[in-house]
Protein backbone atom coordinates (compact mmCIF):
# COMPACT_ATOMS: atom_id res chain seq x y z
CA UNK A 1 0.00 0.00 0.00
CA UNK A 2 2.78 2.65 1.17
CA UNK A 3 6.48 2.38 -0.22
CA UNK A 4 9.17 3.80 1.39
CA UNK A 5 8.37 7.16 4.00
CA UNK A 6 5.66 8.56 2.74
CA UNK A 7 3.61 5.60 5.21
CA UNK A 8 5.56 7.02 7.90
CA UNK A 9 4.36 10.45 7.55
CA UNK A 10 1.12 9.41 7.74
CA UNK A 11 1.14 6.71 10.34
CA UNK A 12 2.76 7.78 12.71
CA UNK A 13 -0.03 10.79 13.27
CA UNK A 14 -2.58 8.85 13.37
CA UNK A 15 -0.77 6.49 15.55
CA UNK A 16 -0.33 9.20 18.01
CA UNK A 17 -4.01 10.49 17.89
CA UNK A 18 -5.27 6.78 18.45
CA UNK A 19 -3.07 6.47 21.29
CA UNK A 20 -3.70 9.83 22.77
CA UNK A 21 -7.74 9.40 22.82
CA UNK A 22 -7.32 5.87 24.30
CA UNK A 23 -5.08 7.64 27.24
CA UNK A 24 -7.35 10.00 27.69
CA UNK A 25 -10.59 8.20 28.14
CA UNK A 26 -8.63 6.17 30.61
CA UNK A 27 -7.25 8.60 32.78
CA UNK A 28 -11.29 10.02 32.70
CA UNK A 29 -12.14 6.58 33.93
CA UNK A 30 -9.77 6.96 36.70
CA UNK A 31 -10.06 10.16 37.66
CA UNK A 32 -11.32 10.99 41.36
CA UNK A 33 -13.82 14.18 39.86
CA UNK A 34 -16.94 13.10 39.31
CA UNK A 35 -19.69 14.59 37.52
CA UNK A 36 -22.16 15.99 39.32
CA UNK A 37 -25.96 16.52 37.56
CA UNK A 38 -28.43 19.15 39.06
CA UNK A 39 -31.16 18.17 40.02
CA UNK A 40 -34.39 19.42 38.81
CA UNK A 41 -37.18 18.10 41.77
CA UNK A 42 -35.91 17.62 45.11
CA UNK A 43 -34.91 13.91 46.51
CA UNK A 44 -36.65 12.31 49.43
CA UNK A 45 -35.42 9.68 51.45
CA UNK A 46 -38.36 7.67 53.37
CA UNK A 47 -37.04 4.93 56.26
CA UNK A 48 -38.55 1.51 55.61
CA UNK A 49 -40.93 0.70 58.54
CA UNK A 50 -41.24 -2.56 60.40
CA UNK A 51 -43.89 -3.16 58.56
CA UNK A 52 -42.50 -3.25 54.68
CA UNK A 53 -39.76 -5.87 55.94
CA UNK A 54 -41.13 -9.77 55.81
CA UNK A 55 -40.13 -11.87 58.25
CA UNK A 56 -38.99 -15.64 57.74
CA UNK A 57 -38.82 -18.37 60.11
CA UNK A 58 -36.62 -21.47 59.13
CA UNK A 59 -38.62 -25.08 60.13
CA UNK A 60 -35.11 -26.79 60.82
CA UNK A 61 -36.77 -29.87 61.79
CA UNK A 62 -35.97 -32.48 58.48
CA UNK A 63 -33.81 -35.42 58.94
CA UNK A 64 -30.30 -34.93 57.77
CA UNK A 65 -29.86 -36.74 54.25
CA UNK A 66 -25.80 -37.31 54.42
CA UNK A 67 -26.13 -38.93 58.09
CA UNK A 68 -28.87 -40.87 57.59
CA UNK A 69 -30.36 -39.89 61.58
CA UNK A 70 -32.88 -38.39 63.19
CA UNK A 71 -33.16 -34.80 63.39
CA UNK A 72 -31.91 -32.82 66.06
CA UNK A 73 -33.27 -29.24 66.03
CA UNK A 74 -33.90 -27.06 69.49
CA UNK A 75 -37.59 -25.76 69.47
CA UNK A 76 -36.97 -21.71 69.90
CA UNK A 77 -38.17 -20.60 73.29
CA UNK A 78 -40.33 -17.53 73.29
CA UNK A 79 -39.87 -14.48 74.44
CA UNK A 80 -43.33 -13.85 75.85
CA UNK A 81 -43.35 -16.88 78.75
CA UNK A 82 -39.66 -18.45 79.21
CA UNK A 83 -39.72 -21.87 80.74
CA UNK A 84 -36.69 -23.74 81.71
CA UNK A 85 -36.23 -26.59 79.57
CA UNK A 86 -35.52 -30.01 81.60
CA UNK A 87 -31.72 -31.14 81.21
CA UNK A 88 -32.31 -34.52 79.07
CA UNK A 89 -30.53 -37.90 81.10
CA UNK A 90 -28.30 -39.81 79.07
CA UNK A 91 -28.93 -43.40 79.04
CA UNK A 92 -26.55 -45.66 77.99
CA UNK A 93 -27.78 -48.00 75.01
CA UNK A 94 -27.05 -51.55 74.89
CA UNK A 95 -25.92 -52.52 71.66
CA UNK A 96 -25.95 -56.15 70.47
CA UNK A 97 -23.91 -57.65 68.03
CA UNK A 98 -25.87 -58.51 64.56
CA UNK A 99 -26.29 -62.49 64.92
CA UNK A 100 -26.58 -62.96 61.30
CA UNK A 101 -23.88 -60.76 59.13
CA UNK A 102 -25.11 -60.32 55.25
CA UNK A 103 -21.95 -60.96 53.37
CA UNK A 104 -21.53 -60.54 49.64
CA UNK A 105 -18.83 -60.69 47.54
CA UNK A 106 -18.80 -58.58 44.69
CA UNK A 107 -15.48 -58.42 42.71
CA UNK A 108 -12.06 -58.79 42.60
CA UNK A 109 -9.91 -55.64 41.59
CA UNK A 110 -5.91 -56.98 40.83
CA UNK A 111 -3.00 -54.94 39.68
CA UNK A 112 -1.17 -57.13 37.42
CA UNK A 113 2.36 -55.69 37.72
CA UNK A 114 2.38 -55.29 41.98
CA UNK A 115 -0.07 -58.73 42.36
CA UNK A 116 -2.11 -56.49 44.77
CA UNK A 117 -5.55 -57.50 45.28
CA UNK A 118 -8.22 -55.23 46.53
CA UNK A 119 -11.48 -57.08 46.95
CA UNK A 120 -15.51 -55.47 46.78
CA UNK A 121 -17.18 -56.99 49.14
CA UNK A 122 -21.11 -55.92 51.06
CA UNK A 123 -21.78 -56.30 54.51
CA UNK A 124 -25.17 -55.81 55.95
CA UNK A 125 -25.44 -53.58 53.14
CA UNK A 126 -22.65 -51.54 53.37
CA UNK A 127 -19.51 -51.44 50.64
CA UNK A 128 -16.26 -51.77 51.50
CA UNK A 129 -13.17 -52.11 49.40
CA UNK A 130 -10.85 -54.57 51.36
CA UNK A 131 -7.26 -56.34 51.21
CA UNK A 132 -6.20 -59.76 52.40
CA UNK A 133 -5.71 -59.45 56.33
CA UNK A 134 -7.99 -56.26 57.13
CA UNK A 135 -11.36 -56.94 59.73
CA UNK A 136 -13.91 -54.34 58.79
CA UNK A 137 -17.20 -55.28 61.10
CA UNK A 138 -16.05 -58.27 63.14
CA UNK A 139 -15.47 -59.86 59.59
CA UNK A 140 -11.45 -61.02 58.91
CA UNK A 141 -10.51 -61.13 55.43
CA UNK A 142 -8.11 -64.42 55.08
CA UNK A 143 -7.89 -64.40 50.94
CA UNK A 144 -9.22 -63.18 48.04
CA UNK A 145 -9.60 -64.54 44.42
CA UNK A 146 -11.66 -64.08 41.02
CA UNK A 147 -13.87 -66.44 41.95
CA UNK A 148 -14.04 -66.85 46.19
CA UNK A 149 -13.82 -65.09 49.66
CA UNK A 150 -12.53 -66.44 52.43
CA UNK A 151 -13.54 -64.49 55.86
CA UNK A 152 -13.91 -65.24 59.74
CA UNK A 153 -16.52 -64.21 61.29
CA UNK A 154 -16.63 -64.39 65.02
CA UNK A 155 -14.96 -67.95 65.42
CA UNK A 156 -16.16 -69.74 62.23
CA UNK A 157 -14.50 -69.38 59.06
CA UNK A 158 -17.45 -68.47 55.51
CA UNK A 159 -16.33 -68.88 52.25
CA UNK A 160 -18.43 -66.47 49.88
CA UNK A 161 -18.86 -67.25 46.19
CA UNK A 162 -18.74 -64.20 43.78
Amino acid sequence: MFKGKKSLYFLIPINLLVWSWIGIKVYKAFSEEEDILPYEQSVSVSKLKKEDSVVYKLALNYPDPFLKEEPHYKPHATTNNPKPQPTPTVQKAVVNPPQTIDLKYLGLVENKSSGAATGLISINGRSYLVRKGETIDGVLIRSLSSEKLEAKVGKSIVSVQK
